[in-house]
């Protein structure tokens, strides 16, 4: 299916078919705003224009060639894969450093939560 194909305003289920993936997905970003929706009637609904801006806005070349879109014309911005490693190294530093100031400061951390002394209570069967 192409973007062109949809209606107007489309679904999740009619903007999934032309992205190739669930409807469930579509929807988590359209909630998320990655995808521009407007919900009516408790259903996301996006035009074709914001699909597309949707598409051009997730491409990326990993040869740092300018990404094409669906009609062949390249986009502003080129794509970018380098510097991936410097970026994960970081994010997950910084989660190293979260996870110690969450260990630090909740009152239920395993840290203070005191180990049971001495063996288990025995466990009688009735029968």
């Amino acid at each position: 299916m192409l973007i062109a194909e949809l209606p107007e305003l489309a679904t999740a289920a009619e903007i999934a078919r032309v992205l190739r993936c669930t409807a469930k997905f579509v929807s988590q970003e359209m909630a998320a705003g990655r995808l521009r929706a407007s919900k009516i009637a408790g259903r996301y609904l996006a035009s074709q224009a914001a699909v597309r801006d949707y598409i051009q806005g997730n491409q990326v070349c990993p040869d740092q060639m300018p990404a094409r879109g669906s009609n062949g014309e390249t986009t502003e911005t080129n794509g970018k894969l380098s510097g991936t490693n410097e970026v994960s190294n970081a994010v997950k530093q910084q989660a190293r450093e979260m996870v110690e100031r969450l260990k630090n400061s909740s009152p239920r951390s395993s840290k203070r939560v005191p180990k049971p002394h001495g063996p288990p209570a025995p466990v009688t069967l009735i029968r």
